[in-house]
């Protein structure tokens, strides 16, 4: 009987291309080293370099290539292994979000904004050996990026352009080897007109969905379809053919004007959809939670997230439990990012918030002792050999470049 690491290379492509997620393709590089050998590298790039959108921008030399960042949640393999750090419980996640720029290079950015950790603390492993690690993918941020025309290309951050959310469909989860580029997959994001845009594989140019309305705030695939909010709470759902006679629209869940600051995140959150209203009265910050129920076609507000963290993101809003978090105290949360004021000359930098659903008042991030090391710094197993630091590294050779 044959070894299992002497599996033939075919067979263990077709075992990665049934895999749900990403990390489960690494963690499978990460069984031996004839494995890791005779699998592919790494996944294949999205598929797509999609064209600049009418109005947002002069030079069409530029086009854009769809790049996507993963947030994950790491814990040890063993939930028993102690630390002397007084400060948080070992067991406690650490989450982070990774975007693979190059074949083995990978960035390392914070969970919730488009920011890039750098430099990296001396501490900071240049390998990590997945094999040794609890792994959790809780979303995915889908950006694109510029890349110049008729030059090698490059990727240049200062060029941007298109900040707001994508939302993605693809019929293949996992981009895995060259039969799957050619899948039908389709983007969806937000005009700077507040309009909706679609591009899909094979079309040449990007087209505005005119007749959906505009004053969209988020949009997510999600189960295979798109939604899409706007500032009242407004939603449509609809396929790839984003017809008008094929679209769902949910009423706004309240009867009122939109108030000041308005901001909707579409959150997955175990299978259910969230949204999350981010709104401004009388000066304090005041959010409100629904659960979209598809046999009523209809919106309810939550008084209780069940034990779920809501995280809301610049790009990509996800959530997590907080049973992965023991040594941090609260629940029913949602974390956000604000812009503060700092110096002069208009210069602002962003800052944390918690929202607290059970008695809805916002505070600091480090009002919530334990939480603020679940970002940053890594935690102290991060960077210890007993969980198997090692050169063996599916994931990366560096994690920055």
């Amino acid at each position: 009987m044959a070894e299992w690491s002497e599996l033939p290379s075919d067979v263990l492509e077709l075992i990665a291309r049934q895999l749900g997620t990403h990390s489960d393709v690494l963690q499978l590089h990460a069984v031996c080293f004839s494995w890791r050998s005779a699998l592919s590298k790494r996944p294949y790039r999205l598929p797509c370099r999609v064209p600049l959108l009418p109005n947002e921008g002069s030079d069409y030399n530029f086009r854009f290539n769809l790049l996507k960042r993963t947030i994950y949640c790491l814990l040890p393999a063993s939930r028993l292994w102690t630390s002397s750090d007084s400060n948080q419980a070992s067991s406690d996640g650490w989450l982070i979000k990774l975007e693979e720029d190059v074949p083995g290079m990978m960035r390392l950015l914070y969970p919730l904004t488009k920011d890039q950790i750098h430099p990296l603390p001396s501490m900071f492993p240049k390998v990590m050996d997945l094999s040794d690690l609890q792994i959790s993918e809780l979303g995915h941020e889908y950006l694109l990026q510029c890349v110049k025309q008729n030059f090698n290309p490059f990727i240049d951050p200062v060029k941007n352009l298109y900040m707001k959310n994508v939302a993605f469909f693809s019929a293949k989860p996992i981009i895995s080897s060259p039969a799957d580029i050619n899948d039908v997959f389709t983007l969806l994001r937000i005009h700077v007109s507040g309009k909706l845009a679609m591009f899909k594989s094979g079309d040449k140019k990007w087209t505005i969905l005119e007749k959906l309305g505009p004053d969209y705030s988020d949009v997510i695939c999600f189960k295979g379809k798109f939604y899409a909010v706007n500032a009242t709470g407004r939603t449509a759902i609809f396929d790839r053919s984003a017809t008008l006679s094929s679209t769902v629209f949910i009423k706004p869940f309240a009867i009122f004007p939109v108030i000041s600051g308005s901001k909707m995140y579409l959150v997955e959150s175990e299978g259910d959809l969230i949204l999350v209203d981010r709104y401004d009265l009388n000066g304090k910050h005041c959010f409100k939670v629904f659960k979209f129920y598809e046999g009523r076609q209809e919106w309810d507000e939550l008084q209780s997230l069940d034990g779920r963290l809501l995280f809301l993101g610049d790009g990509c809003s996800f959530s997590a439990s907080a049973s992965d978090f023991p040594g941090c105290k609260g629940k029913n949360l949602c974390f956000f990012t604000e812009e503060f004021p700092f110096g002069e000359g208009g210069y602002r930098f962003k800052g944390m918030q918690v929202f607290n659903l059970d008695d809805g008042c916002t505070g600091p991030l480090a009002s919530y002792p334990g939480y603020s090391k679940v970002f940053w710094p890594p935690p102290s197993w991060v960077a210890s050999t007993s969980v198997g630091i090692s050169a063996q590294v599916p994931l990366s050779s560096t994690l920055v470049k």
